[in-house]
């Protein structure tokens, strides 16, 4: 039961970042390669957090929230911008 409740919270909070990522990314009308450039990351690592295909290190999710201006809270879907 621990193992679903622990899947469903990690593809609610990934879900979640993935929409919020994307969106500010866009309201700041930047690639993704500009965002990659910005963390000093391959761009298709932002592709696979926005995919959903993978979750940020802690380091990964400071590094993205400072780059787009918002809290980390606000890419993890727990307070709007």
């Amino acid at each position: 039961m621990a193992d679903a409740a622990s899947r469903t919270a990690k593809r609610r909070i990934g879900d979640a970042l993935r929409i919020a990522m994307c969106d500010r990314r866009c309201q700041l009308g930047l690639t993704q390669a500009q965002l990659a450039a910005l963390l000093r990351c391959h761009p298709s690592l932002i592709a696979h957090f926005e995919g959903g295909d993978r979750l940020p290190s802690l380091v990964n999710l400071c590094r993205l929230a400072d780059a787009q201006a918002v809290s980390t809270d606000y890419l993890l879907g727990r307070e709007d911008v």
